[in-house]
Protein backbone atom coordinates (compact mmCIF):
# COMPACT_ATOMS: atom_id res chain seq x y z
CA UNK A 1 0.00 0.00 0.00
CA UNK A 2 1.37 3.43 -0.96
CA UNK A 3 2.01 5.96 1.80
CA UNK A 4 -0.92 8.23 2.53
CA UNK A 5 -0.62 11.98 2.74
CA UNK A 6 -0.51 12.99 6.41
CA UNK A 7 -2.46 16.23 5.81
CA UNK A 8 -6.23 16.22 5.83
CA UNK A 9 -8.81 18.60 4.43
CA UNK A 10 -12.25 17.07 4.25
CA UNK A 11 -14.78 17.75 1.54
CA UNK A 12 -18.02 15.87 1.16
CA UNK A 13 -21.57 15.40 2.33
CA UNK A 14 -23.08 15.22 5.80
CA UNK A 15 -26.16 13.09 6.31
CA UNK A 16 -28.30 12.45 9.38
CA UNK A 17 -31.03 10.05 10.42
CA UNK A 18 -33.12 9.56 13.53
CA UNK A 19 -31.15 7.22 15.79
CA UNK A 20 -34.12 5.02 16.76
CA UNK A 21 -35.12 4.61 13.10
CA UNK A 22 -31.64 3.66 11.86
CA UNK A 23 -31.31 1.10 14.66
CA UNK A 24 -34.60 -0.48 13.57
CA UNK A 25 -33.68 -0.14 9.86
CA UNK A 26 -36.79 2.01 9.33
CA UNK A 27 -34.98 4.91 7.65
CA UNK A 28 -31.73 5.82 5.94
CA UNK A 29 -29.30 8.73 6.07
CA UNK A 30 -30.70 11.93 4.53
CA UNK A 31 -28.14 14.41 3.10
CA UNK A 32 -28.06 17.72 4.97
CA UNK A 33 -26.92 19.66 1.92
CA UNK A 34 -23.95 22.00 1.65
CA UNK A 35 -22.10 22.15 4.98
CA UNK A 36 -19.00 24.34 5.44
CA UNK A 37 -17.98 22.96 8.84
CA UNK A 38 -18.03 19.72 10.86
CA UNK A 39 -15.70 19.35 13.83
CA UNK A 40 -15.21 17.09 16.85
CA UNK A 41 -14.29 18.83 20.10
CA UNK A 42 -13.09 16.83 23.10
CA UNK A 43 -13.11 17.96 26.73
CA UNK A 44 -10.76 16.08 29.01
CA UNK A 45 -10.85 15.66 32.78
CA UNK A 46 -7.30 15.61 34.19
CA UNK A 47 -6.58 14.72 37.83
CA UNK A 48 -3.05 15.24 39.08
CA UNK A 49 -1.49 14.12 42.38
CA UNK A 50 1.46 16.29 43.47
CA UNK A 51 4.70 14.59 44.44
CA UNK A 52 5.01 15.15 48.20
CA UNK A 53 8.13 13.01 48.56
CA UNK A 54 10.56 15.71 47.44
CA UNK A 55 11.00 19.43 47.81
CA UNK A 56 11.37 19.61 44.05
CA UNK A 57 7.62 19.06 43.74
CA UNK A 58 6.23 17.99 40.42
CA UNK A 59 3.54 15.45 39.67
CA UNK A 60 3.51 12.03 41.25
CA UNK A 61 0.82 10.56 39.01
CA UNK A 62 -1.85 11.66 36.57
CA UNK A 63 -5.23 10.29 35.59
CA UNK A 64 -6.69 11.49 32.28
CA UNK A 65 -10.17 10.68 31.05
CA UNK A 66 -12.34 12.05 28.30
CA UNK A 67 -15.18 13.90 29.96
CA UNK A 68 -17.23 14.90 26.94
CA UNK A 69 -17.07 14.75 23.16
CA UNK A 70 -19.01 17.29 21.15
CA UNK A 71 -19.66 17.80 17.47
CA UNK A 72 -20.17 21.25 15.97
CA UNK A 73 -21.84 21.49 12.59
CA UNK A 74 -22.69 24.38 10.30
CA UNK A 75 -25.34 23.84 7.65
CA UNK A 76 -26.15 26.12 4.72
CA UNK A 77 -29.06 24.08 3.42
CA UNK A 78 -32.46 25.11 4.83
CA UNK A 79 -34.56 22.14 3.72
CA UNK A 80 -37.54 21.13 5.84
CA UNK A 81 -35.61 18.16 7.22
CA UNK A 82 -32.61 20.28 8.24
CA UNK A 83 -34.81 22.94 9.82
CA UNK A 84 -36.77 20.28 11.68
CA UNK A 85 -33.52 18.99 13.17
CA UNK A 86 -32.23 22.43 14.09
CA UNK A 87 -35.49 23.88 15.46
CA UNK A 88 -36.90 20.91 17.42
CA UNK A 89 -39.65 20.72 14.83
CA UNK A 90 -41.75 18.24 12.94
CA UNK A 91 -42.27 18.28 9.19
CA UNK A 92 -40.81 17.04 5.92
CA UNK A 93 -40.35 18.37 2.41
CA UNK A 94 -43.65 18.53 0.52
CA UNK A 95 -45.72 17.23 3.44
CA UNK A 96 -48.73 19.37 2.39
CA UNK A 97 -50.12 18.44 -1.01
CA UNK A 98 -51.64 20.77 -3.59
CA UNK A 99 -55.41 21.10 -3.28
CA UNK A 100 -58.32 23.40 -4.03
CA UNK A 101 -59.35 25.73 -1.19
CA UNK A 102 -62.86 27.17 -1.34
CA UNK A 103 -64.20 30.00 0.78
CA UNK A 104 -61.41 30.29 3.37
CA UNK A 105 -62.75 32.75 5.96
CA UNK A 106 -60.34 35.45 7.12
CA UNK A 107 -60.37 38.62 9.21
CA UNK A 108 -59.01 41.46 7.06
CA UNK A 109 -58.37 44.87 8.62
CA UNK A 110 -57.81 47.96 6.45
CA UNK A 111 -54.12 48.42 5.61
CA UNK A 112 -53.20 45.01 7.03
CA UNK A 113 -51.28 42.08 5.55
CA UNK A 114 -53.54 39.01 5.68
CA UNK A 115 -51.69 35.66 5.34
CA UNK A 116 -53.70 32.80 3.90
CA UNK A 117 -53.70 29.49 5.75
CA UNK A 118 -51.46 28.03 3.02
CA UNK A 119 -49.24 29.17 0.16
CA UNK A 120 -51.44 29.78 -2.90
CA UNK A 121 -50.41 28.72 -6.38
CA UNK A 122 -49.81 32.20 -7.82
CA UNK A 123 -50.22 30.95 -11.37
CA UNK A 124 -53.87 30.18 -10.59
CA UNK A 125 -56.81 32.53 -9.96
CA UNK A 126 -57.30 33.89 -6.45
CA UNK A 127 -60.79 35.15 -5.66
CA UNK A 128 -61.61 37.43 -2.71
CA UNK A 129 -65.25 37.97 -1.78
CA UNK A 130 -67.30 39.16 1.21
CA UNK A 131 -67.62 36.53 3.93
CA UNK A 132 -71.41 36.39 3.42
CA UNK A 133 -71.70 37.55 -0.19
CA UNK A 134 -71.05 36.37 -3.72
CA UNK A 135 -69.64 39.53 -5.31
CA UNK A 136 -65.87 39.70 -5.68
CA UNK A 137 -63.39 42.38 -4.75
CA UNK A 138 -60.90 43.76 -7.29
CA UNK A 139 -57.18 43.13 -7.13
CA UNK A 140 -55.22 46.37 -7.38
CA UNK A 141 -58.16 48.38 -6.05
CA UNK A 142 -59.34 46.55 -2.95
CA UNK A 143 -56.37 44.30 -2.26
CA UNK A 144 -53.07 43.13 -3.65
CA UNK A 145 -51.06 39.91 -3.32
CA UNK A 146 -47.51 39.76 -1.94
CA UNK A 147 -44.67 37.71 -3.41
CA UNK A 148 -45.38 34.90 -0.93
CA UNK A 149 -49.14 34.92 -1.48
CA UNK A 150 -50.53 37.02 1.38
CA UNK A 151 -53.26 39.61 0.83
CA UNK A 152 -52.68 43.32 1.43
CA UNK A 153 -55.82 45.39 2.04
CA UNK A 154 -55.24 48.63 0.15
CA UNK A 155 -56.06 52.17 1.20
CA UNK A 156 -59.49 53.17 -0.08
CA UNK A 157 -60.58 49.53 -0.40
CA UNK A 158 -64.29 48.77 -0.47
CA UNK A 159 -63.64 45.85 1.90
CA UNK A 160 -65.31 46.98 5.14
CA UNK A 161 -63.60 46.69 8.49
CA UNK A 162 -64.51 43.52 10.42
CA UNK A 163 -67.43 43.57 12.83
CA UNK A 164 -66.30 43.26 16.45
CA UNK A 165 -68.54 41.29 18.79
CA UNK A 166 -67.66 40.62 22.44
CA UNK A 167 -64.14 41.88 21.78
CA UNK A 168 -63.52 39.55 18.82
CA UNK A 169 -63.35 40.42 15.14
CA UNK A 170 -65.53 38.37 12.81
CA UNK A 171 -64.36 37.15 9.37
CA UNK A 172 -65.22 39.67 6.69
CA UNK A 173 -63.75 38.02 3.58
CA UNK A 174 -63.56 34.56 2.05
CA UNK A 175 -60.79 33.52 -0.32
CA UNK A 176 -60.84 30.79 -2.94
CA UNK A 177 -57.52 29.61 -4.36
CA UNK A 178 -55.42 26.65 -5.40
CA UNK A 179 -53.11 25.57 -2.59
CA UNK A 180 -49.54 24.92 -3.75
CA UNK A 181 -47.53 21.93 -2.57
CA UNK A 182 -45.49 23.10 0.40
CA UNK A 183 -43.50 22.08 3.45
CA UNK A 184 -44.96 22.96 6.85
CA UNK A 185 -42.97 22.77 10.09
CA UNK A 186 -44.46 22.91 13.55
CA UNK A 187 -41.76 24.78 15.47
CA UNK A 188 -40.40 23.74 18.87
CA UNK A 189 -42.87 20.88 19.29
CA UNK A 190 -40.60 18.00 20.27
CA UNK A 191 -37.51 17.33 22.38
CA UNK A 192 -34.10 16.84 20.84
CA UNK A 193 -34.08 13.25 19.61
CA UNK A 194 -30.70 11.53 19.08
CA UNK A 195 -29.51 11.19 15.49
CA UNK A 196 -26.75 9.33 13.71
CA UNK A 197 -24.34 11.47 11.69
CA UNK A 198 -22.41 10.28 8.62
CA UNK A 199 -19.73 12.17 6.71
CA UNK A 200 -19.12 10.79 3.23
CA UNK A 201 -16.33 12.43 1.28
CA UNK A 202 -12.67 12.66 0.38
CA UNK A 203 -9.41 14.12 1.62
CA UNK A 204 -9.00 17.11 -0.69
CA UNK A 205 -5.22 16.93 -0.21
CA UNK A 206 -4.77 13.61 -2.01
CA UNK A 207 -8.26 12.61 -3.18
CA UNK A 208 -8.48 9.53 -0.98
CA UNK A 209 -11.91 8.52 0.35
CA UNK A 210 -12.91 9.35 3.92
CA UNK A 211 -15.92 8.39 6.01
CA UNK A 212 -16.80 9.51 9.52
CA UNK A 213 -19.68 7.92 11.41
CA UNK A 214 -21.00 9.10 14.77
CA UNK A 215 -23.49 6.57 16.03
CA UNK A 216 -25.51 8.67 18.46
CA UNK A 217 -25.53 12.47 18.76
CA UNK A 218 -27.94 14.70 20.65
CA UNK A 219 -27.97 18.19 19.15
CA UNK A 220 -29.07 21.43 20.69
CA UNK A 221 -31.08 23.85 18.52
CA UNK A 222 -29.48 26.17 15.99
CA UNK A 223 -28.03 29.18 17.78
CA UNK A 224 -29.86 31.48 15.38
CA UNK A 225 -31.76 31.54 12.11
CA UNK A 226 -31.23 34.71 10.08
CA UNK A 227 -34.44 35.72 8.32
CA UNK A 228 -33.26 39.11 6.99
CA UNK A 229 -29.56 39.93 6.72
CA UNK A 230 -26.73 40.81 4.39
CA UNK A 231 -25.29 37.28 4.34
CA UNK A 232 -26.59 33.81 3.67
CA UNK A 233 -28.21 32.25 6.72
CA UNK A 234 -26.18 29.56 8.49
CA UNK A 235 -27.50 27.00 10.93
CA UNK A 236 -24.83 26.47 13.58
CA UNK A 237 -25.45 23.51 15.86
CA UNK A 238 -23.63 21.81 18.71
CA UNK A 239 -24.35 18.28 19.89
CA UNK A 240 -22.99 15.84 22.43
CA UNK A 241 -21.71 12.48 21.22
CA UNK A 242 -23.34 9.72 23.27
CA UNK A 243 -22.34 6.11 23.75
CA UNK A 244 -24.33 3.71 21.59
CA UNK A 245 -24.93 0.67 23.75
CA UNK A 246 -26.29 -1.28 20.79
CA UNK A 247 -22.75 -1.42 19.35
CA UNK A 248 -20.19 -3.87 20.73
CA UNK A 249 -17.70 -2.23 23.09
CA UNK A 250 -14.86 -4.06 21.38
CA UNK A 251 -11.50 -4.31 23.14
CA UNK A 252 -9.63 -2.00 25.50
CA UNK A 253 -7.54 -0.51 22.70
CA UNK A 254 -10.76 0.52 20.93
CA UNK A 255 -12.57 2.34 23.69
CA UNK A 256 -14.46 4.59 21.24
CA UNK A 257 -16.02 1.73 19.32
CA UNK A 258 -19.40 2.60 20.85
CA UNK A 259 -19.14 6.20 19.70
CA UNK A 260 -18.20 6.06 16.06
CA UNK A 261 -15.75 5.07 13.35
CA UNK A 262 -13.37 6.87 11.02
CA UNK A 263 -12.31 5.36 7.73
CA UNK A 264 -9.46 6.98 5.79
Amino acid sequence: MSEKNCCFKGRGRIATVDYAKIIAALAGFVPAGNAPALAINITENVERVPDYTTVNGGTHCTARQIEMAQVTMTLMCHSAEVLALSLYSQGTTGNVAAAAVTGELLVAWPGAIVPLHDFPDLSQTITVAPATGSTTYTRGTDYDITESGSLVILEGSTIPAPTVTSGEGAPNIKVTYQRAEQSVLQLFTQPSNPVSVHFDGVNAVDGRPAQFRLYKVKFGPATSVTVIGDNMSRLEMTGEILRDESVSAGVGANRFSQYGTLRI
